[in-house]
């Protein structure tokens, strides 16, 4: 015989009990109720309220490297049916080399009332009412400002910093 099909590895007591449990009825109820509540701890919606309105402005220094950036050039394409990937790969490691690389980090602050960005062509700064969308991708956030997109690398968030931006996004 060419063909061999393993046979199910079960015994007969297995599958007997199976059977059983199949004509089992289901349990009455699902849920879980706990009745503890320790007025001492805040709730965490408070908490975390709390350590956004407290805390200093989320501060990074970005700089991409090419794999993101192209990362987030395809993911932000991908709506767009006519961009084929190949010409956009070599489209956006040609715009990285001629200008991404060689551009100096930028620091950018973001706290609740505006989205500062400074670099080697100077500073600039948008209110949370110039932001258009803020995309999350694989690889980072995509801010869409008025003007230009940011990308956001989440690799330069810590996690603090990462709950700390949601909450500021849902504002």
């Amino acid at each position: 015989m060419w063909f061999s099909h393993p046979k199910p590895f079960i015994n007969r007591a297995v599958a007997m009990q199976m059977a059983e449990q199949k004509k089992l009825p289901p349990p009455d109820t699902t849920t879980i109720t706990i009745e503890h509540e320790d007025v001492t701890v805040p709730a965490l919606s408070q908490q975390a309220d709390a350590a956004v309105s407290d805390a200093a402005p989320i501060r990074i220094n970005v700089t991409l490297q090419l794999r993101e950036y192209l990362d987030f050039r395809w993911a932000s394409n991908r709506s767009n049916k006519k961009t084929r990937r190949l010409s956009d790969t070599v489209a956006g490691a040609l715009w990285y080399y001629l200008r991404v690389r060689h551009a100096a980090a930028s620091a950018i602050d973001i706290d609740e009332q505006q989205i500062k960005r400074t670099g080697a062509s100077g500073t600039s700064v948008w209110s949370w009412r110039d932001v258009r969308e803020v995309r999350p991708y694989p690889t980072g956030y995509l801010m869409r400002l008025a003007d230009t997109a940011m990308p956001i690398p989440y690799r330069l968030l810590s996690v603090d910093q990462r709950a700390r931006f949601r909450v500021m996004i849902q504002k």
